[in-house]
């Protein structure tokens, strides 16, 4: 090993930085296939543990979503789904096999098609190409009652764009037995999982706050914790947050299940 190190001071330190280099890469890449190796072993021991939940790729593979779904439409109606962001339809299509009919909105008009394409064996969908943030306008189109949305899932967070403020509006004001589900959003006392964050707009409670509060809506996180959750995104993005918003006459049968918890109360004023 000393007969390879040089004798000039300048090329000896040229050599030093050489070989710290190489140590640095072969430690990272220990450190990229330990981790790897460890993420894929905590993947399968929660699927484990969760084997009688089909996850699929509906919600992101998450089984805390799987589980809160599951039980809350054990005890609730399943009439009509509002779904914002559809995307590539994955959820799109979960739901149209629980409910009697889905109407998802998705702002690209390429992935609307595709989504289109994905769900063609669900007939009880309405694809709209249109942005959410202007559901109150456009939902007279299709004609059907407000009175039965039992279920409204929430992801239109892309890029900076983010209707979630004017969805929650016209949902909770107008779809009034409406269970609301908002992915992406934090679950402030589990930093486990994640959460988006826009410019304009971070998903928590404070950016909602004077939204729900009048409303008396009943707030929930999942109760399993983050660092038991998994993920079709696992590899690179911490599983997401949700939020469960509930009219206050559902609350106490939500209360009674497994996979959901009350927000704390003192939540709101840490938010502040």
């Amino acid at each position: 090993m000393t007969e390879d190190i040089p004798r000039n001071v300048e090329a000896r330190i040229d050599w030093l930085v050489g070989e710290v280099q190489r140590l640095h890469h072969r430690v990272m890449t220990l450190q990229a296939g330990n981790l790897a190796r460890l993420n894929a072993w905590r993947q399968d021991m929660i699927l484990e543990l969760c084997s009688d939940v089909n996850l699929g790729v509906a919600f992101n593979g998450q089984v805390s979503k799987h589980e809160c779904f599951r039980e809350i439409f054990s005890i609730h109606p399943h009439r009509l789904a509002i779904e914002t962001g559809t995307h590539l339809g994955h959820t799109t299509s979960f739901l149209a096999q629980h409910f009697g009919h889905v109407v998802t909105f998705e702002v690209d008009g390429s992935l609307r098609e595709q989504a289109i394409a994905n769900c063609a064996g669900s007939q009880n969908i309405s694809f709209i190409h249109g942005d959410s943030k202007h559901m109150d306008e456009i939902w007279p189109d299709t004609g059907l009652p407000l009175e039965d949305v039992d279920f409204a899932y929430l992801d239109a967070h892309w890029l900076e764009h983010c209707p979630l403020r004017q969805e929650l509006s016209f949902i909770l004001a107008r779809a009034t037995n409406a269970i609301v589900f908002i992915d992406d959003f934090r679950v402030y006392d589990d930093d486990a999982y994640g959460y988006d964050r826009y410019s304009t707009l971070t998903l928590e409670l404070q950016a909602i706050e004077d939204i729900v509060r009048p409303s008396g809506m009943a707030l929930f996180y999942p109760s399993r914790r983050g660092i038991l959750d998994t993920s079709t995104h696992f590899a690179h993005l911490a599983p997401r947050g949700a939020l469960v918003i509930a009219p206050a006459r559902i609350a106490e049968g939500l209360s009674s299940l497994s996979s959901l918890r009350r927000v704390p109360a003192e939540v709101y004023s840490i938010e502040r």
